[in-house]
């Protein structure tokens, strides 16, 4: 066969010359010795007939016959490595790498990872939690569902929704003291006080404020005291969406804008792979109705 008399690796070194520019370079993109670079391209030259290379200066630069060749071999390669990814992901799930708030996850996407399993079954899930911003693409996630002003050097921000603050409690707390209205400091209520959002978001307290409280540094955390029946918590919507679709927790007053919303984020100038981008049509889809 034809197919098996061709200088493949003579051509995948003549490819790494073309694309770096030196031997040295390309011996470093393959991890081998300039002088086997140099031995496949002489090779290279022999096979086909006509001059790849002439000298320039100390190095070497390609003829022009040696840049249609290049050409041909970049296109080439471009087409068998797009024939292995289809492959590849024909064979198995892709996973996304997921960087989310630890109590985004717990409160929010977890009890939804089911339908996202029914609706995307091509996308793999791989979830890293944490309260920082990580740095993406590269070593980093592929992507990140931030709560923020959606603006993030060299990131691609969509938005998924806006963010809500609002007044949460139990039940049987809201029947015995009632509800709230912004700008007015809770009198009759046990206030939660969260260090992340504050009280002093709803309305300026009063010289005297209420002594009984509960101090807390977590929002989740802040829900779940609420939904004990521990006190009014001032809470971020999709923290406590689920809770108060099950009537664990209850509004005691109206939702005020928060000062961020949601976004789904990703490195600016990296193309989407199907999985990423079906992923973030699924959020965009579900956060809708936050």
């Amino acid at each position: 066969m034809a197919f098996a008399r061709l200088p493949l690796n003579a051509l995948r070194v003549f490819e790494a010359f073309a694309r770096t520019g030196s031997m040295a370079g390309a011996a470093e993109a393959l991890n081998v010795m300039p002088s086997a670079v140099s031995m496949q391209l002489k090779a290279l030259q022999d096979h086909v007939g006509v001059p790849l290379l002439r000298k320039a200066g100390r190095g070497a630069e390609l003829t022009p016959a040696g840049r249609a060749l290049a050409g041909e071999i970049g296109a080439a390669l471009a087409q068998i490595e797009q024939a292995l990814r289809g492959l590849r992901s024909k064979s198995r799930r892709e996973a996304v790498h997921l960087t989310v708030l630890p109590n985004f996850v717990t409160s929010w996407l977890l009890p939804r990872l089911p339908r996202l399993q029914a609706e995307c079954p091509d996308v793999e899930l791989a979830l890293n939690s944490s309260g920082r911003v990580e740095p993406l693409g590269r070593q980093g996630p592929q992507a990140a569902v931030r709560l923020g002003p959606g603006r993030w050097p060299g990131t691609r921000a969509d938005k998924l929704c806006d963010e809500w603050l609002l007044p949460v409690c139990s039940p049987a707390v809201r029947s015995r003291d009632g509800e709230v209205e912004p700008a007015i400091w809770p009198q009759r209520h046990t206030l939660i006080h969260n260090r992340v959002d504050p009280w002093t978001l709803w309305a300026e307290p009063p010289p005297r404020a209420p002594r009984e409280r509960v101090v807390l540094d977590d929002t989740l955390a802040c829900a779940m005291a609420a939904e004990a029946g521990l006190g009014l918590a001032l809470a971020r919507a999709t923290v406590v969406a689920d809770r108060l679709a099950r009537g664990s927790l209850v509004a005691a007053g109206p939702r005020l804008p928060y000062r961020y919303g949601f976004y789904f984020v990703t490195p600016r100038g990296v193309p989407d792979t199907p999985p990423l981008a079906t992923l973030r049509a699924w959020f965009k889809r579900e956060m809708k109705a936050v």
